[in-house]
């Protein structure tokens, strides 16, 4: 019998964004931290800041609540508006808002939230156009 993963675009709810997800962050090549907080409680940034690229760029954004529109998105990401909208198509994420150079800031749905595969493979995606400058 093949069993169907359930996709919604909804931005995660309930998940929670575990210290090994952050960890495994921490561990990628060039990636750093932003200052604790930013004014909300619980919210990580993480940057990719290659000096040999000269690349320093926010991808990685966990424990935002907004009210309204999303009850609570645990993961966002930043990626071209051409990577988001392949995203939503696939039920994986949703937009929430515009950022510079024609990228948006993506909620990851729970359905990535509760794979750890599915979330390092999107994380993934993100660090990768963070790196590449695009």
């Amino acid at each position: 019998m093949i069993h169907r993963r359930q996709t919604h675009s909804r931005p995660a709810k309930g998940a929670r964004v575990g210290p090994t997800f952050h960890d495994w962050v921490l561990g990628l090549p060039w990636v750093v931290e932003g200052p604790p907080n930013l004014g909300a409680h619980g919210v990580r940034t993480f940057a990719v800041h290659c000096e040999p690229l000269e690349r320093r760029r926010l991808w990685l954004v966990t424990g935002i609540r907004e009210s309204g529109r999303f009850d609570r998105v645990d993961i966002a990401l930043i990626v071209p508006l051409v990577v988001a909208r392949f995203i939503e198509k696939g039920g994986l994420g949703e937009s929430m808002s515009p950022m510079p150079a024609g990228h948006v800031l993506l909620g990851i749905s729970d359905c990535v939230c509760e794979s750890p595969p599915d979330l390092e493979g999107l994380a993934l995606t993100a660090y990768g156009y963070a790196l590449s400058g695009e």
